[in-house]
């Protein structure tokens, strides 16, 4: 059987329908192999996907870019694509609304905060979508948080790390030990979903 060859993201080709795979379970057997690995394969990742909601110069086009939650094919993006198309529109015209509101924000807090009380009285909006937005405008204003927010996956993966009960909505990036704790905020968050299998296993 041929192996998959490991690609590094931000590689050309990679970025989009990226073909980078995560490394062999066994290797990952510490948390440096495991932030090594990430920034192998995921790191990059997501910095592509936030510059692609950066492209458009206006920042009305950049927060319905954002909200509107797909990729440049049109296709909807794998955290939001349980979401109904009609509750995404209804989303996305909630907060383009308010985009004044939005320009006035001075850091990740504000903008994420905003986001989830426009997005409070619509149905089948959670938290990984506000934060998820959040993050992209975020991006645009250069306001990337320096806390890592928990929901879904991300608790899972915290409590799998650090071996207890996680009840926090926020913590900060030296609540990680050593050499997670190095990484942005919200690279921080992404890691934690992505690896929490791994954890179990440290």
């Amino acid at each position: 059987m041929q192996s998959v060859k490991k690609r590094t993201c931000g590689q050309p080709g990679v970025t989009k329908g990226c073909g980078c795979q995560k490394g062999d379970p066994a290797e990952l057997n510490s948390l440096a192999a495991i932030v090594t690995d990430y920034k192998r394969c995921g790191y990059g990742c997501l910095d592509a996907e936030l510059a692609s909601f950066c492209k458009p110069e206006a920042l009305l086009d950049a927060v319905k870019l954002a909200a509107a939650s797909r990729n440049d094919a049109g296709k909807k993006l794998k955290h939001q694509w349980r979401i109904k198309d009609t509750t995404l529109d209804e989303a996305k015209i909630a907060i383009a609304k308010n985009v004044a509101l939005i320009k006035k924000c001075k850091s990740f807090d504000e903008i994420h905060d905003l986001v989830t009380m426009l997005c409070k009285p619509i149905k089948g909006v959670r938290k990984l979508y506000c934060y998820d937005v959040s993050l992209r405008i975020s991006a645009k204003l250069n306001l990337l948080p320096a806390k890592v927010y928990l929901h879904n996956g991300v608790i899972k993966g915290a409590m799998a790390l650090l071996k207890r009960d996680v009840k926090e909505d926020i913590l900060l990036p030296t609540d990680f030990p050593s050499p997670l704790s190095k990484l942005p905020a919200h690279h921080i968050e992404n890691l934690l979903c992505i690896y929490c299998d791994a954890f179990k296993l440290l």
